[in-house]
């Protein structure tokens, strides 16, 4: 597992920072007669069945945490990480493309880079997320990340036809640290579209919930920006507001509630800063896109 573990590490080029953490992690668990049997049971129950019930492992994963007074986001981080060598293994067997694994493992990368910005400690904060990774029903291709799911509500517009419960494709934008530049996204939709429609005869009609789709970000958005751009791809046809400014770290990560404390190097920063300080809400929306009609 170690030598996995260290491969993985500088294959994907974790900052040292991370390697140190998770090696380290991994060291105590392995000294340990409590902690080391349950990181091989749960390997053993995923390579068994890749439909495993994440519920099992939750308590397990604490365990380790508390027993070895490590944070319970690095434990998770470290299980994650090895049973990506079982999952690469699926990717092979059905005959899967290599380069789709190793983008879609790049988003536990991802996730450490958030808890290290938001917890400073290496890790995730959001281990459920991963499963569907896990469990080969999400892909990522390029800059997105893709799944089949029901479609919620109902739809009609230019020939497009959609009910409750319909299949249609679920994309996520992930934190890459990147630009959202639109030769790549296309990119990912059309491989994307490729992909499910083989595999799976799924047609091309995807669908998006996430706090970019919030419609008053075209009003703190600069024209020509990328976001933008991704925005005005999508029939936005639901949204909601928060609560309360509790999703702000996906924006600005970190949970700062100070907002005079908040970067505000960027324009979209600032105008949610000002938004904030107004006592504006804020939200998410959710979104149709027919990619028979993107580049109509």
């Amino acid at each position: 597992m170690k030598e996995y573990l260290t491969w993985f590490l500088d294959e994907f080029d974790y900052p040292e920072f991370s390697k140190k953490s998770l090696l380290d992690c991994y060291e105590k668990i392995a000294k340990c007669d409590t902690t080391y049997p349950l990181v091989c049971q749960m390997l053993d129950e995923y390579e068994r069945d890749i439909n495993f019930n994440p519920d099992d492992f939750i308590p397990k994963m604490q365990r380790i945490a508390q027993t070895l007074n490590i944070s319970n986001y690095t434990v998770d981080l470290l299980v994650l990480i090895l049973m990506t060598k079982h999952l690469k293994k699926v990717y092979e067997r059905e005959g899967v493309n290599e380069e789709i694994w190793r983008t879609g493992v790049m988003d536990l990368k991802y996730k450490d880079t958030e808890c290290t910005l938001i917890h400073g400690v290496s890790g995730t904060f959001v281990t459920w997320w991963f499963y569907r990774f896990l469990n080969f029903t999400r892909f990522a291709f390029h800059k997105l990340q893709f799944q089949i799911v029901p479609f919620k509500g109902e739809y009609d517009k230019d020939g497009l036809s959609l009910r409750e419960g319909d299949s249609v494709i679920e994309v996520h934008i992930p934190r890459t640290g990147t630009r959202l530049d639109r030769e790549s996204l296309l990119l990912s939709y059309k491989c994307a579209s490729e992909f499910f429609q083989s595999r799976f005869n799924q047609r091309p009609v995807f669908v998006c919930a996430s706090w970019l789709l919030y419609p008053e970000n075209k009003n703190m958005l600069k024209p020509g920006s990328n976001l933008l751009a991704f925005m005005n791809d999508y029939d936005i046809i639901r949204w909601e507001n928060y609560e309360n400014y509790d999703q702000r770290w996906r924006l600005f990560d970190t949970m700062e509630e100070d907002i005079d404390r908040l970067p505000s190097d960027t324009s979209f920063r600032r105008s949610y800063i000002e938004r904030m300080r107004n006592g504006l809400p804020l939200g998410w929306g959710y979104g149709v896109l027919d990619y028979d009609k993107l580049n109509n």
